[in-house]
């Protein structure tokens, strides 16, 4: 288990009453608090009384506790990312012990994401991935293998997170094998008209992926078309229509 220091400090959250009105007529609700920083009286969001606060720092604990109890999951590599003066934060964790050569200098790993939010523009959501890069020309794919998404109602205990980052790597290393294949076979000019117009993605889209095609080919036949596996355009297709995507 790798172990890491945050790379930033996280906002001091305090759960605060609503109160409105003036002068002698100020009332306190019994419906709604705010979630507020107290260090900076930086006010986040307005929630009903049913809201649990998951602060950033308990959300990572469960999730390191939960890789902490997966077996020969090895270390990571982990980076944190916060906006809105920490209202929002997003932790990675990637799994060089896990990596598998799908063709040569073509890796893939498993990469754990978690998002939580004080302000309510994300869920406490975790997601674990398998993560490719093409250092060529920078082609990043994290194809969903596992997407855990609650709002902040529930307790976190209540979370079988352990079991299901276990199963979820276990879907990788089987997925992996089915990608190997893949790697393999030729994608056809037909196959790829035909993938392409189910799609329905508009001239701008289509424009796009066969740009994209031609850069990863490895050449081209007698009619111009390139040459790339199903594996290549698979994730050329996952990256098109996750690069513009968020976790909503």
């Amino acid at each position: 288990m790798s172990q890491h220091l945050l790379e930033s400090p996280f906002p001091e959250v305090v759960m605060q009453p609503v109160y409105w009105g003036k002068k002698q007529k100020v009332y306190r609700s019994g419906r709604y608090q705010a979630v507020v920083d107290e260090k900076t009286n930086k006010l986040f969001s307005v929630v009903s009384t049913d809201y649990k606060l998951v602060r950033h720092e308990k959300a990572i604990e469960e999730i390191e506790n939960a890789i902490g109890a997966t077996p020969n999951l090895g270390g990571y590599d982990v980076t944190t990312d916060f906006y809105n003066d920490g209202g929002r934060m997003v932790r990675e964790y990637v799994f060089g012990d896990h990596q598998i050569h799908i063709q040569r200098g073509d890796l893939i790993k498993p990469k754990l994401q978690l998002f939580n939010s004080y302000d309510l523009a994300w869920s406490f959501t975790v997601i674990l991935g398998a993560y490719r890069l093409v250092c060529t020309n920078g082609l990043v794919v994290n194809e969903k293998l596992f997407h855990l998404k609650r709002r902040h109602v529930f307790h976190l205990q209540s979370l079988n997170l352990a079991t299901e980052i276990s199963t979820a790597l276990k879907r990788f290393s089987k997925q992996a094998e089915e990608w190997k294949k893949w790697a393999d076979v030729p994608l056809s000019k037909r196959a790829c008209g035909t993938i392409l117009e189910t799609m329905a993605l508009g001239k701008n889209g289509e424009d796009e992926i066969r740009n994209t095609m031609d850069q990863e080919a490895a050449g081209f036949d007698g009619e111009h078309f390139p040459l790339v596996s199903l594996w290549i355009f698979f994730n050329i297709i996952t990256w098109y229509i996750t690069q513009e995507s968020s976790i909503n």
